[in-house]
C-alpha cells in the first residue's frame, strides 16, 4: 500500500487541484515533515540535465531540506529511503539497519559512516556496506541534483560487497 501524505498538510494550491493531487500520488514518493507537500510543489522546468523524470528518477525532495551530516526520509514505492547530505555529497541508503530495523534516518554521519541511532552500527553512505571487519549492507539509490532537488531512481541498487580493510 502507498504510503501518502494527509490531504490538509498539502498546501492551498495543491489541496484545491484534483489533477496536483493524483500528480502527487501517482510520484509514489511523500516527504515525512509535518508540513509535506513541498514534495508536490516542485519544478520540473528549465532541468540542466537530461530530465531525470523521463529516465525513471523520482522528484524526492529539495536539496535545502536536508540537515548537513542528517538525512531526510521519504516513502519511494512502499519503502522507506533515507537521503543524506554530507561533505558537499548526497546518498541515498534504505532507512533499515540491518541489525534491528533501526532507522537509519534518525541518525547522523560520523566519521564518514552513516550511523544507527539504536545501537551505533555504521554504513557507508556510498555503497550501503559496513566498514570492516563487518559484512552487513543496506541498499541504495542513485541520486541526481537538478535544480536544487533531490531526484532518486526508484530501482535499488544491489547491496555493495563489504569494504576492504584500509
Amino acid at each position: 500500500m502507498l504510503a501518502r501524505c494527509s490531504r490538509n498538510s498539502w498546501p492551498a494550491a495543491v489541496r484545491n487541484e484534483p489533477t496536483l493531487r493524483s500528480w502527487h500520488r501517482r510520484r509514489a514518493i511523500h516527504c515525512h515533515h509535518a508540513t509535506c507537500g513541498r514534495c508536490a510543489t516542485g519544478s520540473q522546468s528549465g532541468l540542466e540535465d537530461a530530465r531525470p523524470a523521463a529516465e525513471g528518477f523520482v522528484n524526492a525532495c529539495a536539496l535545502t531540506e536536508i540537515p548537513e551530516k542528517c538525512a531526510t526520509v521519504v516513502s519511494l514505492n512502499g519503502e522507506r529511503v533515507a537521503i543524506f547530505k554530507y561533505d558537499g555529497k548526497i546518498s541515498a541508503i534504505s532507512n533499515v539497519c540491518r541489525h534491528q530495523n533501526g532507522p537509519l534516518g534518525e541518525g547522523k554521519i560520523i566519521d564518514g559512516c552513516v550511523t544507527c541511532p539504536w545501537h551505533g552500527y555504521q554504513y557507508l553512505p556510498e555503497d550501503g556496506a559496513s566498514p570492516p571487519p563487518f559484512t552487513e549492507k543496506v541498499c541504495t539509490f542513485q541520486t541526481r541534483i537538478v535544480d536544487g532537488r533531490v531526484w532518486i531512481d526508484p530501482d535499488r541498487n544491489r547491496p555493495a560487497l563489504a569494504s576492504s580493510p584500509r
